[in-house]
């Protein structure tokens, strides 16, 4: 719910400082992209959102060429296939590793996935 409050109109305030007691009286959070606002915010106890945040989050962690170092933690749905996962718990599918299961291993990322659930990366042992 977006909600627009014309009715301050005091100059004195500083706009940071008005978003914010629009948050607290509204029991709202705030979206932003800016970053001294997010932090005056959460020291206030209102939570902000930084859209440049959550798009640093949302951007792909690897892409088809890049080589990765990953442990290979169980067998994939085919049974020459290993899985591992990268720090933010992208899976990654290593064609011919199954056989690697509990060892780390250089790879390269052949493809990446979009699904529903997440992004799949595929790679093949170097």
């Amino acid at each position: 719910i977006i909600v627009s409050d014309n009715g301050d109109k005091d100059q004195s305030i500083e706009v940071d400082e008005k978003l914010i007691n629009a948050a607290r009286n509204y029991r709202g959070k705030l979206i932003t992209c800016d970053y001294n606002l997010e932090k005056k915010a959460a020291i206030s106890g209102i939570v902000a959102v930084n859209i440049n945040h959550l798009a640093t989050l949302l951007k792909i962690k690897a892409v088809p060429g890049e080589s990765l170092h990953i442990r290979i933690l169980h067998k994939g749905k085919d049974v020459t296939q290993g899985v591992g996962y990268l720090d933010d718990g992208t899976m990654l599918v290593v064609e011919h590793a199954a056989s690697d299961i509990g060892h780390d291993i250089d790879v390269i990322v052949s493809r990446v996935i979009q699904t529903t659930a997440g992004r799949i990366l595929f790679a093949k042992k170097i």
